[in-house]
């Protein structure tokens, strides 16, 4: 068994380490564990803040992405007219190439000859 003062010495030290944990634990935090907290905080700060940021710009992109497909669709139908146009002329201007003299004549003579008829009533010897 042990001795009395041997027992003691046991309590003694046992009773040191409980007191150095109990002070350990109880201390207050060392002056560099503040500045870091301080510093997590600041850049927390920073990243909500882009966060906001981000998702304004990504509302901005949804929104340009809306308008571009809006204007796509506006194209292909433009694109879908002239095509129409094209396909209508063409037909029309093969229709010409297989006409002969006459036809010819005729053709332009109703398409342009009212201009002739108008410049030459202008042209009468009542005007000047």
């Amino acid at each position: 068994m042990l001795s009395s003062k041997e027992r003691n010495i046991y309590i003694a030290i046992i009773l040191i380490v409980i007191a150095w944990v109990f002070y350990l634990s109880t201390s207050n935090q060392p002056d560099y564990s503040v500045k870091y907290e301080d510093k997590i905080k600041t850049l927390n700060l920073k990243v909500d803040s882009l966060d906001n940021i981000n998702r304004g710009l990504t509302l901005k992109v949804d929104s340009l992405n809306k308008q571009v497909t809006i204007i796509n669709h506006q194209i292909d139908l433009k694109d879908s007219k002239i095509k129409t146009l094209k396909n209508r002329t063409n037909a029309k201007v093969k229709a010409v190439d297989f006409f002969n003299d006459d036809e010819l004549t005729k053709f332009f003579t109703d398409r342009y000859g009212h201009y002739l008829d108008s410049i030459e009533k202008t042209r009468s010897s009542s005007s000047n």
